[in-house]
Parts: structure tokens; sequence; C-alpha cells
């Protein structure tokens, strides 16, 4: 009886001390992964803080400049952006999501999702350039700008599209 009492107090100890391991193992990954998270997205923020310190003063001016009587040239879109949320990524390929707990699991893809908009917004603005702007800008400013000095209806979407990037990089 005593041999059997000591065999089931050692495999509990062991199954016990293999959870212990397994769930400190868990917490270290977790504070890794989270670390690396936020370093991935603090980058990101950082970059979109300086686009929009460029973009949304030019987006006020190029705005200021038409309600003054204006016709401000219009810029085609052509700078290729392209990014990589490495972590992002892996943590998904990984399948470690089950790591984080629901809510920071959710903040952490909305902002992933926020960021995948906005870059499909400056994708479509890139087209639209390339489609739209580029062919007619030998036209000169009466393509783009109708008597009234505003911009015609099928060139809207350079401002609007533009102030739409700077929120949602905002």
């Amino acid at each position: 009886l005593l041999e059997l009492i000591i065999v089931f107090v050692g495999v509990y100890g062991a199954s016990a001390l293999a959870e212990w391991e397994g769930s400190r193992d868990a917490d270290a990954r977790r504070r890794q992964l989270q670390a690396a998270v936020v370093h991935e997205i603090k980058d990101i923020k950082s970059n979109t803080r300086r686009v929009v310190k460029q973009a949304a003063p030019e987006m006020a001016r190029f705005d200021s400049l038409i309600a003054a009587g204006s016709r401000p040239p219009l810029e085609p879109m052509m700078e290729p952006v392209k990014l990589e949320t490495h972590i992002w990524t892996a943590m998904l390929q990984a399948g470690v999501l089950d790591l984080f707990d629901v809510q920071t699991v959710y903040d952490i893809s909305q902002f992933y999702n926020e960021l995948n908009l906005g870059f499909e917004q400056l994708a479509q603005l890139r087209t639209l350039s390339e489609t739209m702007l580029i062919p007619n800008l030998e036209r000169g400013s009466a393509e783009f700008y109708n008597a009234d000095g505003d911009l015609r209806p099928q060139y809207e979407w350079y401002r609007s599209g533009q102030w739409r990037l700077i929120n949602l990089a905002t």
C-alpha cells in the first residue's frame, strides 16, 4: 500500500510539475510575443504619424487654395508602399493566438484590419492616379476643374480619397 501511495504521489507530482513548467513556458512565450507585436505596432504607428504630419497640412493647403479660387495641380499618388507585418502574420500562421485573452486578440486584429484598410485606400488612389490622372496631366488644370473652380465630379475621388486615407492613418 505504501509503495502504491508513493507511486501515485510521484506520478501526480511529475504531472503537476510538467503542467507548471508548461504554464511557465507559455507565459514566457506570451510575453515574448506581446513584446514583439508591441514593437511592430509602435514602428507602424510612428511611420503613420510621420506621414499624417506631412499629408494633412498638404491637403489642408490644397483645400484652401481651391477655396481661394486657385486650381492647384493634382499630384498622382505613385509612391510604392509595402509593409510586412511579420510578427502578426507569424502569429496567425503558428496558431499562437490562444496564448492571449480574447480582448487582446480582438484589439490587435482591429489594428491590423484598419492598417489593411489604409493600404487598400492607398492602392485604390494609386490605381485611380494611373488610370485617370496621369493620362490627363498634359491637358492642364482645365481638365480637372469646372468653371466654378471646383474639382470635376470624376476627380473628386482625389480629394476625398486622400482625406479618407489621412483619417484612417490618424
